[in-house]
């Protein structure tokens, strides 16, 4: 690897930096407090409809992907 397959993960484990492994960060404690407040104004006001958002997310690319020029 890379020269045959790349390979990228998902939600940028720790171990990733220890093995070179690339992945797409996001942040995972804004995600749970996010996930938080929807559950909280659906009890508060049941009626109201989810919107959607975008979160930003980062591609962190290290040694498991094959760069091309």
């Amino acid at each position: 690897m890379p020269e045959d397959m790349s390979i990228i993960s998902y939600d940028g484990h720790d171990f990733g930096v220890t093995i070179g492994l690339s992945t797409v960060a996001q942040p995972v404690r804004f995600l749970g407090q996010l996930a938080a407040s929807q559950v909280m104004t659906l009890i508060d006001k049941p009626n109201n409809a989810l919107s959607n958002m975008v979160v930003p997310t980062e591609l962190v690319m290290r040694q498991s992907v094959l760069k091309i020029n």
